[in-house]
């Protein structure tokens, strides 16, 4: 009977064991997986400013402002690619002296894909002093930009195939972009079409290259500042594939945020065509990305003797 028992108690030790493992994999590649549409977030640190009616700064006190940079892609962030300042009253100097303009020096290390750990690091912006005059409380909203040369690496796939039945109507699936603001949103393919007399296929794709998060795409770092909504929006693009690309442009001007980009795949043996997925990368560079600092609310009184 003891003997059932033992053996009975190791069965339900190896399942929990089983799946423990299994759970654990399972979040590593949901982590590998993360998505979304910003590479680098910044916030405000947490009471670096104070955002409190009841916990008012007093005229003259020295006001912390530091900015909280993540990175939450799969690439490291190298030194000197990242730009901060304080927008707004921060930088108007009756009102507010001590604001500062930061090229980030240090780098941040990628998202661990093991763990999901995302590497933080903090950055002072301040102290400002508010030099205005409070002659009752009030409150002031501190906002600021940041701004960083990212290049996102697309990595999807294509079919190379003569029949339509396996051609999928849609290529990009979760996961395929890696978290940015600027994206690869949509890639359509056709089917391998091989000439009468020719040795060798093509096949034609479309793919939309979009800017799909919350900032703005900027030339370079050093014209992060310069910004006008109403400037055109440019992106350069490489594209790497089992055969030759050839393509409309190398650089294309984004119309309402997004452009359509006509490629042709060249050279496609035609004895070496199926159903099984075919690597396609595309990187998108030459442009900088700006952002808003989420805004925070601080308040004032004048100083009571």
């Amino acid at each position: 009977m003891k003997k059932r028992l033992l053996l009975i108690f190791l069965a339900i030790l190896v399942v929990l064991i089983i799946s423990c493992t299994t759970s654990n994999t399972g979040d590593s590649r949901g982590f590998y997986k993360y998505t979304g549409n910003s590479a680098l977030e910044a916030k405000f640190v947490k009471d670096a400013p104070v955002s409190s009616e009841k916990e008012y700064y007093e005229t003259g006190e020295l006001i912390d402002v530091e900015a909280e940079l993540s990175n939450k892609g799969t690439k490291r962030i190298l030194p000197n690619t990242v730009r901060l300042r304080l927008t707004g009253d921060a930088i108007i100097p009756n009102f507010f002296i001590g604001a500062k303009e930061i090229l980030f020096p240090l780098s941040l290390d990628p998202i661990d894909e093991q763990t999901g750990y995302i590497d933080t690091r903090i950055i002072d912006l301040g102290p400002l002093r508010y030099i205005g005059e409070v002659t009752s409380r009030r409150s002031k909203v501190i906002t600021g930009q940041y701004c960083y040369y990212i290049p996102v690496v697309v990595q999807t796939n294509i079919i190379l195939s003569d029949r339509q039945e396996v051609i999928p109507n849609e290529n990009i699936q979760a996961g395929d972009n890696p978290p940015s603001g600027v994206q690869v949103t949509s890639l359509s393919q056709e089917v391998v079409k091989v000439r009468a007399g020719d040795a060798f296929g093509s096949m034609r794709f479309k793919f939309t290259i979009e800017n799909a998060g919350s900032g703005n795409i900027v030339d370079d770092l050093g014209s992060c500042w310069d910004y006008e909504k109403r400037r055109r929006e440019k992106v350069s693009f490489v594209i790497k594939g089992p055969y030759p690309i050839v393509c409309e442009e190398g650089t294309v001007v984004l119309r309402d945020r997004k452009r359509i980009v006509d490629c042709t795949m060249t050279n496609i043996d035609p004895t070496n065509l199926g159903s099984v997925q075919r690597d396609l990368i595309i990187i998108l560079d030459n442009f900088a990305y700006l952002e808003e600092i989420p805004a925070v609310t601080i308040y004032l009184d004048k100083k009571y003797s």
